[in-house]
């Protein structure tokens, strides 16, 4: 059964995530992808209530990928993110807010989380 895309707009409702720091360049390449019109795989989220939205356990869902620098983007760029509902909860199992997300320099990740890493494992990145 397809999974409903949904658009949520991150100024009107708050989206939790589980990583406090992303690339700096991972993140200004997926905006540009966002900006250019790309096509983003959806954001997995669980559904808290009508305004509260955390990033799906990819444990539960092995599946499914992250999310947490597509959701950094998309609030950056201030455009809807694209998501897909895999899961309600009751309570949130992250406390981090999308918006207290450090951007760092590429460099200081590790290389799995760098942009030249993202590039050679992923199409897509710009």
């Amino acid at each position: 059964m397809p999974k409903e895309i949904l658009y949520l707009d991150l100024n009107k409702v708050d989206l939790y995530v589980s990583e406090n720091m992303k690339s700096d360049l991972v993140i200004e390449s997926i905006i540009k992808g966002i900006e250019l019109g790309d096509d983003i795989p959806a954001v997995p989220v669980s559904r808290i209530d009508e305004t509260t939205y955390e990033l799906a356990d990819i444990d539960d869902f092995p599946l499914e990928h992250g999310g947490n620098h597509r959701a950094v983007s998309y609030f950056i760029s201030n455009m809807p993110m694209k998501s897909v509902i895999l899961a309600k909860r009751k309570e949130l199992s992250n406390k981090l807010h999308v918006k207290d997300v450090i951007l760092v320099n590429d460099s200081q990740l590790p290389e799995s989380d760098r942009l030249d890493f993202r590039k050679k494992a992923y199409s897509g990145y710009r």
